[in-house]
């Protein structure tokens, strides 16, 4: 991919490292994995993901929840037994109609996001924030419109009995083969 062959020439540098993602995200590890990232050290962050939404815009408010993310596992990790070399942190949220919706909190939960966003186009923000250099902090936040198709009611209920929902912003990803078969679209 383009953003693998941005780093190419970093690579071996980059995999000397102690790089820690404060993430226990499988599609997070595997991110970084296509990029040829070999010793990901997996350590997930215990920052309490309750940030005020209605103080913050979306943007603002998936960057300060990755920053706050990365900033913990940083600072635990330097007390504990020395700074590692790199922490990179991210988050993401779905919008729809200026709500942002995270991870479903139950099952009815995941079926009433599932169902508003059937039909309709949202926006997928992701942070990426990184702690370097002793303490320095780098971050961008990416923002996708993905358009869903319509949903019937009974692939809803079949697909958030599976539980592939719970632990996704919206209640799906584009990496999951059934999240992603609710995509028509991507801009």
């Amino acid at each position: 991919t383009a953003r693998a062959i941005m780093i190419l020439h970093l690579l071996e540098h980059l995999n000397k490292l102690r790089i820690v993602l404060a993430s226990a995200s499988p599609r997070r590890v595997y991110a970084l994995q296509s990029l040829g990232l070999q010793n990901i050290e997996v350590i997930p962050s215990r920052f309490e993901e309750n940030l005020d939404k209605k103080l913050y815009t979306p943007s603002e408010y998936v960057l300060a929840t990755a920053m706050g993310k990365t900033k913990e596992v940083w600072q635990r990790l330097s007390q504990q037994e020395g700074a590692p070399d790199i922490v990179i942190g991210a988050d993401t949220i779905v919008v729809l109609d200026s709500t942002i919706l995270e991870k479903p909190k139950d099952h009815e939960h995941a079926k009433a996001m599932l169902t508003s966003l059937s039909g309709r186009s949202h926006q997928v923000l992701t942070a990426v924030c990184l702690v370097h250099d002793k303490g320095s902090i780098s971050s961008f936040v990416t923002s996708t419109k993905v358009r869903f198709a319509q949903i019937p009611p009974a692939c809803v209920d079949a697909y958030v009995v599976s539980g592939a929902p719970m632990d996704k912003a919206g209640g799906y990803s584009i990496q999951v083969s059934a999240g992603s078969s609710f995509i028509e679209g991507v801009e």
